[in-house]
Order: C-alpha cells, then structure tokens, then sequence
C-alpha cells in the first residue's frame, strides 16, 4: 500500500531526496543538480511516497510567498513508474497548499 507523508527533519529531506534522485540516472544524471537539489530541499516543504517501509518517491515544494507555489522536485523509483504514485504525490503536494490557503 502507498503512503505519503510529509519529512519534517532537513537533513531526513536532504537524504532522501539525494536516494530517490541518484537512483534514476537517466532523468537526474548531472551531479551538480543532485548536490543542488539535496540541499535546497532542506529548507522546503517535503513529501515522501512509501511503498509499505520503502522509500519510492519524493516531492519537494518551493513556496515563492503566500499566494504560489510550485514543485521544486519530484522523483518516484522506476520500478513503481506508471502505478499512481507520481499522481499521489502532487495529489497531497496540492492538499497540504489548499491548507496553506496557497492559490496558485
């Protein structure tokens, strides 16, 4: 079963983001993006995908000021490409800014 929660701890953020992106060469092959990448996401709001205790995905969400926010990253394992999980992350992505009162 699919979970998503969100990662409070920066470094938590920082590791994850650095697996879930590493494991997926062929999208995220530029090593100055991934070390870019893992560290901006400490200081954002950040979702991850489990599959039962297994990490397979990620979403981290860059908030320009009260009104907007975007996805900053995303990545979900291959092995669960095509089954939903992409579909639930932005799905909880647009919830918790629904909360936040974030319109766009």
């Amino acid at each position: 079963m699919i979970n998503i929660t969100k990662i409070q701890e920066p470094e938590e953020k920082s590791r994850v983001c650095n697996d879930i992106l590493r494991a997926l060469p062929v999208w995220f092959g530029n090593e100055e993006a991934i070390v870019d990448y893992t560290d901006k996401v400490k200081e954002m709001p950040s979702l991850i995908a489990y599959d039962n205790d297994k990490e397979i995905g990620f979403l981290a969400i860059k908030i320009h000021n009260e009104f907007t926010a975007e996805v900053c990253v995303m990545g979900v394992l291959e092995d669960y490409h095509r089954q939903g999980v992409g579909g639930k992350l932005i799905k909880a992505c647009e919830v918790f800014c629904q909360n936040k009162k974030i319109d766009f």
